[in-house]
């Protein structure tokens, strides 16, 4: 399995790869969750034509990272990764906190983002962070994920949320994830980009489901308003994960935006 060694921290990646002269995009996932969420997506993307790295963020999935770490900490290791592999632009798609990430990726190095796809996330971190910890009880799980879910597909879903809700707390049981997620929490906490992207110059694409009880449709208007270049997708009838809830849209979405 791949790893990147940097800074005390191993970051598991993968990167499916066609030829240089290949677009590339960057998938990076949200607070808690590993990269192997988007391996659907990942290799439909990579079927179309596109070069595709996907990593575990620090304090999910595969990673190994025992130490503190901050918000900049995610934004170096994306530009390690690129470093690493060669990669001189890409365009980058983040879900909630990866959409944190990546805004403050197109507002550090705007020149190596071709295109910004924004999926159910804020400006700033502060007021949209979920404080309430994961616990090692499968029914108080299951009951937190609900609540990223519309109502109707949490209903219409059952054994998907149970699945998500035992994986989760077979984490919980084998090791540190309830700890991880609150360094995850904290390190989030120093993202504020509510005054927008002054320096990306290029299109964003923001994704965002109109029935979201996480981050607020709000929220996703804010970014529209705040970013000069951008457009902006609601998806009725979806809450949080639009991953799991729509995702034949998202890639839609996705392939229509970065063709």
């Amino acid at each position: 399995m791949p790893f990147l060694d940097q800074r005390n921290t191993k970051i598991y990646y993968e990167y499916l790869f066609h030829e240089t002269h290949s677009p590339v995009i960057t998938l990076v996932n949200g607070h808690t969750r590993p990269s192997n969420d988007f391996k659907s997506l990942s290799k439909k993307l990579f079927e179309s034509g596109i070069n595709v790295l996907l990593f575990d963020n620090r304090g999910s999935g595969q990673t190994i990272s025992h130490s503190e770490f901050t918000f900049l900490d995610y934004v170096n290791d994306v530009i390690d990764l690129w470093d690493e592999l060669s990669i001189k632009t890409s365009h980058l798609l983040g879900i909630s906190m990866g959409g944190m990430i990546s805004q403050t990726i197109a507002n550090q190095y705007p020149s190596r983002v071709s295109r910004l796809i924004l999926v159910s996330t804020a400006s700033k971190a502060a007021t949209v962070i979920d404080e309430t910890p994961w616990e090692n009880d499968l029914s108080k799980i299951e009951s937190k994920l609900n609540g990223y879910f519309a109502p109707s597909f949490a209903t219409n879903s059952k054994l998907l949320v149970k699945s998500m809700a035992k994986q989760i707390l077979k984490r919980v049981q084998d090791g540190e994830f309830i700890e991880d997620a609150q360094k995850q929490r904290s390190a989030m906490k120093g993202f504020n980009l509510s005054t927008g992207i002054p320096n990306f110059p290029n299109k964003t694409l923001i994704l965002h489901g109109e029935l979201d009880g996480i981050i607020p449709i709000e929220e996703a208007k804010k970014l529209k308003d705040s970013i000069s270049e951008s457009e902006l997708k609601l998806f009725s009838g979806c809450g949080h994960l639009l991953l799991a809830e729509n995702p034949k849209g998202l890639l839609e979405a996705t392939l229509q935006f970065i063709n």
